[in-house]
């Protein structure tokens, strides 16, 4: 997403848009706020050259930036990863979610491994159902894991997503970690593994570490970056420095609890390759209030 617009942070301050927090904000970040609303805006900006080379063609300026928006909001969507987990849901329910996974076109659906079979009867090959094990702490024994990751397999998954154990990296296990995942990526036969970290539960030093560990492991689709303790996006600097330090080895995708379009855009602008979240309706909907489209 070349055009997206970075998020640059002041020190000890907070980005805002309509009076509601939208990023809360590390210290001892030496750059200016902008705006998040600027952020979403200059990214569904369509430009006045391209404006004008379009208007030949005999389309007004309104029709060309609606065609444009709906372009680049497509693109966002693309990039989405809903997760479905709310096991109250009757079997209708569930349907329906993933009917509106493929109806904008997310990127995948994240759902738990009990479910891949309905979950894929009903997507088919539209949309990637990802099975999502040992969530959220990663502290089951790797062996009822690697069993999960069979089944779901086995049932059409088009990948894994597994928790890693905190313990682990607390014990600073990185060897353990990295032949875990090594034997996933052989079982998964070049269908995903994504590997999600709990970075609330860790050091600046046991981050770094076990995003370096991850990097080096041919096969790993996606490192994926989450926070239970917190009720928005993750710290702004993990995320950087998560990217920083992936170096290109890997995708970095956000999982966050974030729900508007510009939150979205403002992860992404970061480098994200994409963000997983339980509000990803609510991103759609949102993008098309506010974009008028």
């Amino acid at each position: 997403m070349e055009n997206l617009q970075s998020l640059p942070i002041k020190e000890s301050t907070k980005a805002l848009l309509n009076d509601n927090l939208i990023v809360e904000q590390p210290l001892n970040v030496e750059e200016d706020t902008v705006s998040v609303k600027n952020n979403l805006n200059n990214y569904f900006s369509s430009g006045e050259e391209l404006k004008k080379t379009l208007a030949i063609f005999g389309q007004s300026e309104e029709e060309i930036e609606k065609e444009f928006k709906n372009y680049k909001a497509q693109k966002v969507f693309n990039k989405l990863s809903y997760l479905i987990l709310d096991n109250s849901l009757c079997k209708t329910a569930f349907i329906k979610e993933c009917e509106t996974a493929v109806k904008y076109s997310f990127k995948s659906i994240t759902v738990l491994p009990n479910l891949v079979s309905q979950a894929k009867l009903v997507v088919g090959n539209a949309v990637k159902v990802n099975a999502l094990i040992s969530y959220p702490f990663g502290e089951d024994d790797f062996i009822v894991k690697l069993k999960s990751a069979s089944k779901a397999f086995k049932n059409g998954a088009s990948g894994v997503s597994v928790a890693i154990s905190v313990t682990k990296i607390k014990n600073a296990q990185f060897k353990t970690i990295s032949n875990d995942f090594k034997k996933l990526v052989k079982l998964a036969r070049k269908k995903d593994v994504n590997a999600l970290i709990e970075v609330s539960k860790l050091s600046p030093t046991e981050l770094k570490t076990t995003i370096s560990t991850l990097s080096e492991i041919k096969g790993i689709t996606n490192i994926i970056p989450y926070e239970t303790e917190r009720e928005k996006t993750l710290d702004v600097m993990a995320i950087k420095e998560i990217i920083k330090t992936v170096d290109g080895k890997v995708n970095v995708e956000v999982l966050s609890k974030i729900s508007t379009a510009e939150e979205t855009v403002s992860v992404l602008s970061l480098g994200a390759n994409g963000v997983a979240s339980e509000k990803c309706v609510s991103i759609v909907i949102d993008a098309i209030k506010k974009l008028n489209f």
